[in-house]
């Protein structure tokens, strides 16, 4: 099986994983993650795009709320959920090697037949090894050596804009390029899907 494009950028808080669920060339999906995300990102392909990201915005959701007054009752309003909406999700990452997101964005930008969509899961990395001390083990997903402390899954995701790294030789600051996602929708995911959380939860004594 074709490893996944790795995005060579150290020390960063968020780890993003990608993989085709619509477009040309499909082959692999995630399938069931009830085992947690470590072993079902061993079944992604060659389609799957695995990177590292310094700041991630566009994590929230939001239902639409209808009022209704009925008749004769003036006191207060009745309220129904109608449906849920979603910004876009950012994406920022230190300048890198790695063309795969541009790639993509490529791709649903020029493709006159089937674009490619793409689901993904965002986690949130504990940075500063507090949860290594706290339970005597590093564990984690595949390819990362730190503890995931939160993710979100988010689905049917195309590349909605693409900016490259602000350029100034004077200073020494890291060369940024920011993803836009427009997606259908994303959930926070259950502590027990994500691999070593568990860990982390008995050792705080939760």
């Amino acid at each position: 099986m074709p490893t996944p494009v790795f995005s060579p950028v150290p020390n960063y808080d968020f780890m993003v994983v990608m993989w085709q669920v619509e477009g040309p060339g499909l082959t692999s999906l995630l399938g069931d993650v009830g085992g947690g995300i470590a072993s079902a990102l061993v079944n992604l392909g060659m389609q799957s795009l695995f990177g590292s990201f310094s700041e991630v915005t566009g994590l929230d959701s939001q239902i639409e709320v209808e009022d209704y007054w009925e008749g004769g009752s003036n006191s207060a309003p009745m309220r129904f959920a109608k449906h849920g909406t979603y910004p876009d999700l950012v994406l920022k990452r230190g300048i890198t090697l790695d063309t795969s997101l541009a790639d993509w964005y490529y791709q649903v930008k020029t493709s006159k037949y089937a674009r490619i969509r793409k689901d993904g899961i965002i986690l949130l990395m504990d940075r500063g090894g507090f949860t290594q001390e706290l339970t005597g083990a590093a564990v984690g997903v595949p390819f990362v050596d730190r503890i995931p402390i939160a993710g979100w899954y988010f689905r049917k995701a195309i590349p909605k804009e693409i900016r490259g790294p602000s350029l100034n030789a004077k200073g020494n600051e890291i060369a940024i390029e920011q993803l836009v996602l427009a997606h259908e929708g994303i959930d926070r995911l259950s502590p027990a899907l994500i691999d070593g959380v568990a860990d982390v939860k008995a050792g705080l004594g939760i």
